[in-house]
């Protein structure tokens, strides 16, 4: 069932999401310039073993659903406005 506080205006703004070696997920523009300063996890503060950055497929696979299941919702609410706006 589609998440009604998700709308696909907010899941277009969401960025890459990139796994750092601390196992913790982050937006990938924002780690990025976190570790140009910082050798530390930006959640535990702990020395990261190394910069490294992946991307969370899970985490990117789970929000392309949401919002491909929330667009056909969307869609669907609009047809049916379209719909009751051509009755009266």
């Amino acid at each position: 069932m589609p998440n009604p506080n998700i709308t696909v205006s907010r899941l277009e703004s969401l960025r890459i999401k990139i796994m750092a070696a601390d196992g913790f997920t982050y937006e990938h523009e924002f780690i990025e310039k976190w570790l140009e300063e910082n050798s530390r996890s930006p959640m535990t503060n702990e020395e990261l073993q190394h910069k490294n950055l992946t991307p969370n497929k899970a985490i990117i696979h789970i929000l392309n659903a949401l919002k491909n299941q929330n667009y056909d919702v969307e869609r669907k609410n609009a047809l049916r406005i379209d719909r009751f706006c051509k009755r009266i």
